[in-house]
């Protein structure tokens, strides 16, 4: 299973770790600051599910939707915030 991940809050960095976890493969779409820490640091969830710790070479990372290979997702999890539900 493919999942894209747009939206990489704190629910977006959580669903990408237990995902990984699950044997999924998992790319991200993130911009500026969440951006570059993915991309130096990797993924670390911490809390009440456990610990899971991802290097940055574990997922495909980009702020370019274009990027990503078209049609390859079998899931979209849009994880962002809203003001108006």
């Amino acid at each position: 299973m493919h999942v894209l991940i747009t939206g990489a809050g704190s629910i977006g960095i959580a669903m990408c770790a237990m995902l990984k976890s699950a044997g999924a493969e998992v790319s991200v779409y993130a911009r500026g600051e969440t951006l570059r820490a993915v991309r130096t640091n990797g993924i670390r969830k911490t809390g009440l599910f456990g610990e899971l710790e991802y290097s940055p070479d574990a997922f495909d990372v980009s702020d370019d939707y274009g990027s990503f290979a078209p049609n390859s997702f079998d899931f979209i999890l849009i994880c962002a915030k809203t003001m108006a539900t």
